[in-house]
This record gives structure tokens, sequence and C-alpha cells, in this order.
């Protein structure tokens, strides 16, 4: 399903580099050199498996928009129809490529979108000359993003240790339709009895020891002390009305041992999958600075404090559906904590509820799931074992006294009316979640995860197989 047009103006609105982002400034599609950065952009997000996209018309470096080289017409120049001739006319395997554009400061700017779904890597099958016969794509080139030795984001050819995180998607993608396929084929008894056989095996592996469990219960804790402190920081004495979700997951391997340097926050910040328009662990180097009143510090870059990294960002203005408060930070040890404010609390306008009446369940779900596949993203990015790994989570969500739950942003999606929720504060059970998982299969650890506080709604469960559809919409799998 392609991105929707509020995920593709918030990648305009705050353009990012990442393994699944690619900056690009102008490029001509109807010249060699441009057809070959578009060829090799989108070959190489096929190739993440999960898929990715194409920022056209912004600096590499700064991130701010371009001003050279802007086509006279660029929804001309960036037909769907061409971009796609020209993809599946070079690439091995046919896939569809989705041509967007978002407005901002009054110019349009492209933004190519490479759905997920490959089982297969995707190698270019014709040779692409520039003007004078020279080769820019060669016949069986493979493109990939990778990480570079500073933990930087670029597109080139596939290096020996580049492999193992490039083919991991595709056995994650085979698995999940592995997964349909035993959901369609076998009754409720055979998943019955193949689940409990499941259960068997995990047993025998041996329970893991309590001890990331509890450090996950006391980040949680910590993390919301440091947010606080950040706070007062910032002369935000007096912050609009709102609750909040926050998540603490802690990270059970060889995780490594050392300070909180410029290579790791750029290694988190590309491992970021970017599933929403403002993911947690935004990467916020290059944001511009927030107007605030006299008083307040509304700097967004990223802080050393106590062995990690810190970001604080807060955006209020009276009827703007971009409002937002967040607060997140990192340890190389592999301890990440988020806080963040309700959207349907902080973000106002039309559509938008009043603060403090309301929680949508869907939004619940969205933010869960991909608050657990992030850091799922960053202990792969930090070259841990898969089957020696596991990843540890607590989940609290405050301000919830006389709230009802409700379905706001999509209303097919029926709540029975009067599910009120009489708790200030709800925490979830430590959910443990082995890195091997697919990403296509967590689902069942969201569902655990959010089970407390639906039940504190008047004991509202809501069912696996939506609680599968919602992570799979926000995960775009």
């Amino acid at each position: 399903m392609p991105a929707s047009p509020e995920y593709i103006k918030s990648l305009v609105e705050n353009p990012r580099e990442s393994l699944r982002i690619e900056v690009k400034s102008w490029i001509d599609p109807g010249a060699p050199e441009g057809k070959a950065k578009i060829l090799k952009a989108c070959i190489a997000m096929r190739n993440r498996g999960v898929g990715g996209f194409l920022v056209v018309g912004f600096d590499n470096a700064t991130l701010a928009p371009s001003t050279t080289g802007v086509p006279k017409d660029v929804r001309g120049a960036f037909h769907a129809d061409e971009v796609n001739r020209l993809v599946n006319g070079h690439a091995s395997e046919r896939f569809e490529v989705h041509v967007h554009f978002a407005e901002r400061d009054g110019q349009e700017f492209p933004v190519l979108e490479v759905e997920g779904g490959a089982e297969t890597i995707v190698a270019a099958k014709r040779r692409l000359p520039d003007a004078n016969g020279v080769a820019l794509v060669e016949r069986d080139d493979v493109y990939v993003r990778s990480l570079s030795q500073n933990n930087t984001p670029s597109t080139g050819k596939p290096r020996a240790e580049d492999w193992r995180t490039i083919l991991a998607p595709f056995f994650d993608n085979r698995e999940a339709d592995l997964g349909g396929f035993l959901r369609r084929h076998l009754d409720q008894r055979q998943l019955g009895a193949l689940a409990g056989a499941a259960a068997s095996a995990g047993e025998s592996r041996g329970a893991a020891e309590p001890l990331p469990q509890v450090e996950a219960l006391t980040l949680i804790n910590e993390g919301h002390n440091r947010y606080q402190a950040q706070r007062l920081d910032r002369g935000l004495g007096n912050l609009p009305r709102h609750g909040a979700l926050e998540v603490a997951a802690v990270i059970e391997g060889d995780t490594p041992d050392g300070p909180p340097t410029q290579s790791f926050l750029n290694l988190i910040g590309a491992a970021n999958p970017g599933y929403t328009g403002w993911p947690f662990w935004i990467d916020s180097r290059g944001f511009p600075k927030e107007e605030g009143g006299p008083g307040l510090n509304l700097d967004p870059a990223p802080r050393v404090i106590g062995g990690g990294w810190e970001t604080f960002l807060y955006r209020y203005e009276p009827g703007s559906w971009y409002n937002h408060l967040d607060f997140w930070r990192a340890e190389p040890v592999g301890r990440f904590y988020a806080y963040r404010a309700f959207e349907d609390d902080i973000a106002e306008g039309s559509g938008y509820p009043e603060a403090m009446t309301t929680l949508d369940f869907r939004l619940v779900v969205w933010r869960v799931a991909e608050a657990i596949a992030v850091p799922m993203a960053f202990a792969r990015a930090m070259g841990l074992a898969p089957e020696e790994t596991s990843l540890h989570y607590a989940f609290r969500w405050s301000g919830l006294r006389g709230r009802e739950l409700s379905s706001w942003t999509e209303p097919a999606r029926h709540t029975p009316p009067g599910l009120i929720c009489h708790e200030h504060e709800v925490r979830s059970r430590v959910v443990d979640v082995p890195l091997e998982t697919p990403i296509s299969a967590i689902a069942p650890y969201v569902r655990t995860a959010t089970s407390e506080l639906f039940a504190s709604f008047g004991g509202f469960e809501l069912s696996a197989t939506e609680v599968e559809d919602l992570t799979k919409s926000a995960l775009k799998l």
C-alpha cells in the first residue's frame, strides 16, 4: 500500500537520510546521469526488502531545499509512467515505483516510493551508458543502501560485510508468506497444535535471566526523570495538558561498551526505518530551532548527557496539527527510552478531538508497533547476532482518567460507546522479543504490550486479527 499524503508531506517538511530514505539534489530524469541516479536508488531500496523513499530537491549536506536545477515542470519531469519505464526496463525484477509530490514554501518536490516485500535480490539487467558510451550502470550490477565507516547511509554496490544485513529482510518476507499460507490452509485445531509444539520448543531453550526485564522497568522511571530535567532546563514550566506514551527498551546480548560518539548517533539515525512521518528516536540534526518566548531554549539538536544522546522536541501553536512533544534517550550499551505526547491531545485543528477526552486505539497500536520495531532495527545495525539477542520492552501510558476509547482517525473502525478509563496511569507487562523475530511477526507482542491498556477501558479487548492488521499498516508490510 502506498504511503499516505501525510507521510510524504512529513518527508518533505523534515527530510532526513537513513537506510530507508535517500535525499538527492534536483535530478534531470531525461539525462543519462539522472536516470542512473534514479535507477540505482530504486534498486537499492528494493534490495532493502522493506522498500524505501527517494526524496528529490534537497541539498545532501544541509537537507535544505535546493534552488539549482529545478525543472520547469516538476510533475512532467517525474511522471510515474516514465520513472517506471526506466526502472522496469533495467531492473531484473519488475516492481512498482510510486511517485508522490508534496509542496513546501510554494515549491513542489517529488518523492519516489519503492514498496517492500521483495524475496530476491534485484540487479540491473541492461547496461545504461552516458552520452559518450561510458557505462553508468552495468548489466548484473547490484545496488544496496548500507552504512559507511562513520555509519552514514549511502547507495552503492554491496561489500562483503553487507550481505548478512541485506539478506535478512528477504528471509523475513518469506516467513511472512509462510505464515499466510498456514493460516489459509490449516484449521484452528491444527494451528493450535502447531502453536503448542512451537511453545514447547521455545521453553526448551530455557527462560531468560530476569535482570534485563527489571532493567526495562527501571529505565522507564530513569528516562522520565531525564525528560523532566530537560523540560525544566529548557524553561518549559507549563505545557499544554496532555497524556503521554513512554517506552523503555533494553537489549540483552553482546552489546558494545563505549561512549556516545557521533558514529553511534549516525548509526541509529541511519538504521531508523522511519515507518511513520515522525518516528520514535527521530534524528533531529538539522531541524530548525523552534521559536519560543523569553527564557525558553527549544534547540532540537541532540546532546550528550550521562553516557547517552538526548533530544527534546517541542512545538506548540494553537490550532496546528503539526504540534509535537517528544523526548528520547539512546545509550550505546543498548538502552533506549522515549516520551511522546498523545496526538489526541497536542495536535489541534479541524477534525482533532478536544484534549484529554479520548484515546484512539488505532494510534496506540501504530505507536507501540513502531516503538518495538525501531530498537530491533538498532540492534541489527549494531551487528548483534539475532539468535543470541533479545529485547525487553516496558510501556507506560499516563493522563488516562476520564478518556473514552475511540477511533477518531478512522471512524470505520467502530468501538462500542462508553468505554471509559478510570485510572490515571497504566503500565504494560514487560514484553520480551527475540531479535530473530521477523518484523512481519511482531503483532502478538504488540497485542501483549497493549492488552492492559485496552482492558482499562471497560474491559475492552482488541482482536488478534485487528492488531495484526494495524501493525502491518503501521510498518507498511
